[in-house]
């Protein structure tokens, strides 16, 4: 168990203890309703949900910008409760699911190869041209910028996960189809020299 969910169990269960004990005050008719101990009870409490969703988002967050592919809980947690990072991660997972059908189309590991390093220049222009545009406020650049990053991290990701297939390893090194088309241009044009120059 790593540090961060340590930490996110420790805040869930001090807040069910809190809960629990906020539910026990509710019920004694002694206690004066919005007393200063129930304000601040009910203040902790409303500080450990906020600090609970604010780990969760960097947990999600750190996840994006690794590449990792997102759970369905966690989708639905960013839907939620973050709806832009929601609208974000959902284009990042089509965009995954579109080069992840592109590398089952490519018929060699050199069109493999071609195919991500065509990808990952597209990811470098556009970081380029977000970053030399003088009309877009630093920090809707840095904000483009790292969904950029989000976005060729998934590529990656997929990339070795595909390299890693039977699919992929069962693959050419070269495409065959164009040796031999290259052999059939070739021969084509020795034939037409032949017949013109003969």
């Amino acid at each position: 168990m790593n540090i961060q969910t340590v930490g996110l169990v420790s805040n869930f269960l001090k807040t069910m203890s809190l809960e629990k004990k906020w539910q026990e005050r509710k019920r004694n008719p002694l206690l004066e309703k919005g007393t200063e101990r129930e304000r601040q009870i009910a203040a902790f409490k409303q500080q450990t949900r906020d600090s609970y969703k604010a780990q969760s988002l960097a947990v999600i967050d750190s996840k994006m910008k690794s590449g990792v592919l997102l759970s369905g809980a966690e989708m639905e947690y960013l839907r939620k409760n973050a709806p832009e990072t929601y609208k974000k991660a959902v284009e990042i997972e089509r965009e995954r699911e579109a080069y992840k059908k592109s590398l089952k189309k490519c018929r060699s590991k050199e069109e493999v190869a071609r195919l991500n390093t065509q990808k990952l220049n597209q990811f470098v222009a556009q970081a380029r041209a977000v970053s030399s545009n003088p009309n877009i406020p630093n920090a809707k650049k840095q904000e483009a910028l790292e969904f950029i990053q989000m976005r060729a991290a998934a590529i990656q990701n997929e990339y070795i996960a595909f390299r890693q297939t039977e699919q992929y390893k069962n693959l050419p090194e070269k495409d065959e189809t164009v040796k031999n088309r290259k052999l059939h241009i070739k021969i084509s044009n020795d034939e037409w020299q032949a017949a013109n120059y003969g």
